[in-house]
């Protein structure tokens, strides 16, 4: 349901199942709603997400990419949509592309978009440029959840 972009039913089936939801499954019912609701004034917007979405269901990883740097322009918030594909080709050993999907739409200032950069060029092995990066995390946001696990990752760089 969430793939038809029916914005109106699918919120509504949502909140009807908050009781019944497994325990497992309680983060991706509000991953959906959370981007129902980011996309609910932007239909366009909301089919784009949901095309990257259906291509990520189908595991085409590399279509997700290319999608998403199509559609970069017209997403709201479009570097949080480049790290949720970029997580998902580096899950899927697609470092390279990772770092070609989150170059589509920059955001230095975001700490997790910063850390899944840096995560991606370490796979890529360009350990330097990673470094760099988290080393600039933790300094510019020592206090947030991304800094922690940039600190874990460094010790881990050769």
């Amino acid at each position: 349901l969430f793939l038809s972009g029916v914005i109106d039913t699918c919120t509504a089936l949502l909140d009807s199942l908050t009781a019944e939801i497994p325990p497992g499954e309680t983060a991706r019912y509000q991953d959906y709603r959370y981007w129902l609701l980011r996309f609910s004034d932007t239909p366009e917007a909301l089919a784009k997400f949901i095309r990257i979405e259906y291509t990520l269901y189908k595991g085409d990883l590399n279509g997700a990419g290319r999608q998403f740097c199509e559609s970069v322009g017209s997403l709201n918030e479009a570097w949080r949509i480049g790290v949720r594909v970029a997580r998902r080709l580096i899950e899927g050993n697609d470092a390279a592309a990772a770092v070609k999907t989150l170059k589509c739409a920059p955001a230095e200032k975001e700490p997790e978009y910063c850390y899944y950069l840096a995560e991606a060029l370490l796979h890529n092995r360009a350990n330097g440029e990673a470094r760099t990066l988290l080393q600039r995390l933790v300094l510019e946001f020592p206090a947030n959840q991304y800094s922690t696990r940039a600190r874990l990752l460094l010790a881990r760089v050769p």
